[in-house]
């Protein structure tokens, strides 16, 4: 039985898109159906107007820019899909861990990273919230004015998403504008769901790095000498260190090796659609289309860069709670202990001075740094796109 109290606000989460692995019913995986096939068509629908579009580089990369985020946000959705029971040895490994602490300073700092998360995606979650809410009025925009501000005749509508349709007027347009915007808002919400999930995954390795560093700390405190008659207990002690170290260092492999190719196309494409981003925005400004089509590409750059962002810090604090392990050792009293228990602790600190990292496919490491090279890449391509104009 999982601990609900834990993993209650990502459990809620799942559950709401049908993906929560535990106790699953008939209406929990007809959920998760419908919404697979929801993102499944806009994908579809998205990719398919290159099929009647002119063939222009401006209309092509306005294309690829819905349809490739399209891709990216169906890729997610069908990863965790289709791999709920890797999902749900993650969250057995995560449950397990919860289970074996008994000190109550130990379940502070799991529950206190846990919370922390939990703020950082309620934070997220208020963001899709406000850009749903901006998409689903601009394309409401004229009638908004024709309601407010009259003329002798309607204003037209401009569809953001899935222009090349050019389904501007009747009730046509009203149908295909709420099934585009029920799609795509659909989508962002699941997106940020299944981002939710793993930035727990990731906050409970850097919690249980946490609780190794602080035990490190009660086994080698200052009153280290007035242990010489319990060299055992202390030897038991480090025993469960390295134990739960090892522990964490598998489900670390786990969530990564499981969502590896996930990750990695998220990257490279997610890099290409904030170039083509940057560049319909430039369109946008430089020839003074309508202003309400520059909602959708800043809408995808504030997205892709939080993201990435989000992805990057998480890795970055992975390693940082393992060089802190390092640190608390090294920094401690464990060169005045007994011969015995500085073997022990050699030992540990042998392992734990290389830095735990996030490696996407064995080809590309996430750090901090990433997310600046994010940006840096994409500007090249951005060259690339206005050397094409």
């Amino acid at each position: 039985m999982f601990d609900n109290q834990y993993c209650k606000f990502n459990k809620t989460l799942l559950r709401l898109l049908g993906l929560w692995p535990y106790g699953s019913t008939k209406c929990d995986r007809f959920r998760s159906i419908f919404f697979y096939m929801l993102l499944l068509s806009r994908m579809i629908a998205e990719f398919s107007q290159l099929l009647i579009a002119d063939f222009n580089a401006n209309v092509i990369i306005k294309i690829l820019l819905n349809a490739s985020t399209a891709f990216l946000q169906f890729l997610v959705f069908h990863t965790v899909f289709f791999n709920t029971k890797k999902l749900k040895q993650a969250l057995n490994e995560v449950n397990d861990n919860r289970r074996t602490l008994t000190d109550s300073e130990e379940i502070k700092i799991l529950y206190y990273y846990a919370h922390q998360g939990e703020k950082f995606i309620f934070i997220l979650l208020w963001l899709v919230v406000f850009i749903s809410f901006t998409l689903f009025i601009s394309g409401l925009l004229p009638d908004i004015f024709d309601f407010l501000l009259p003329l002798n005749e309607s204003r037209p509508h401009n569809l953001l998403i899935m222009a090349e349709y050019q389904i501007n007027v009747g009730i046509q347009y009203y149908i295909f504008y709420l099934y585009s915007m029920i799609s795509t808002i659909t989508a962002l919400f699941t997106t940020t769901i299944i981002l939710s999930a793993m930035v727990f995954l990731y906050l409970h390795c850097c919690a249980i790095l946490k609780i190794c560093s602080y035990r490190i700390k009660q086994i080698v405190g200052k009153n280290v000498l007035a242990y010489y008659n319990k060299t055992n207990i202390i030897i038991e002690k480090i025993i469960k260190v390295v134990e739960l170290h090892r522990k964490m260092k598998k489900f670390l492999k786990l969530i990564t090796t499981n969502f590896s190719t996930c990750y990695l196309i998220v990257y490279i494409v997610g890099i290409c659609t904030v170039a083509m981003s940057l560049y319909t925005l430039l369109n946008v400004i430089n020839y003074m289309h309508n202003f309400a089509e520059a909602v959708i590409p800043t809408s995808y750059m504030i997205t892709y860069q939080l993201c990435f962002f989000m992805l990057s810090f998480m890795a970055q604090l992975v390693i940082n709670h393992s060089e802190e392990l390092f640190n608390a050792l090294y920094m401690s009293l464990w060169y005045e202990t007994l011969i015995t228990i500085q073997k022990s602790l050699l030992f540990i600190m042998i392992i734990s001075s290389k830095s735990l990292i996030v490696n996407l496919g064995g080809v590309y490491v996430v750090t901090m740094e990433t997310f600046t090279s994010i940006s840096k890449t994409s500007m090249s391509i951005l060259t690339v796109f206005l050397a094409i104009q």
